[in-house]
């Protein structure tokens, strides 16, 4: 049973969001690959996985959940740096057509 399924939402909803930019990144790149963004979008997938899927199949008491959740979202936040940092750079280059060298 989920306690707080507002919590639940917004973070799929942030993990979605956060693949959506991974897809747009990876679309921009037309010659390399950029294996991060691979990393990024495994281990973002792996939070729904991980930690809310897991949410419908084990009972927690709300305090159980409040923890496993704060975990997800704290794993959804590692990436956030780099992926703005990857977003900024592609604009300075013009933001398609990304070329990268030694991904």
């Amino acid at each position: 049973m989920i306690h707080d399924k507002d919590r639940v939402d917004a973070l799929r909803n942030r993990i979605n969001a956060q693949l959506e930019l991974i897809d747009a990144l990876k679309a921009k790149i037309v010659k390399g690959e950029l294996e991060a963004l691979d990393v990024a979008r495994n281990q973002t997938l792996d939070i729904d996985v991980l930690f809310l899927r897991d949410l419908d199949r084990n009972e927690r008491t709300a305090v159980e959940e409040a923890r496993w959740l704060g975990m997800g979202e704290h794993m959804l936040g590692i990436w956030v740096p780099y992926l703005k940092k990857t977003e900024a750079q592609f604009k300075t280059f013009g933001d398609k057509g990304i070329q990268v060298v030694g991904g």
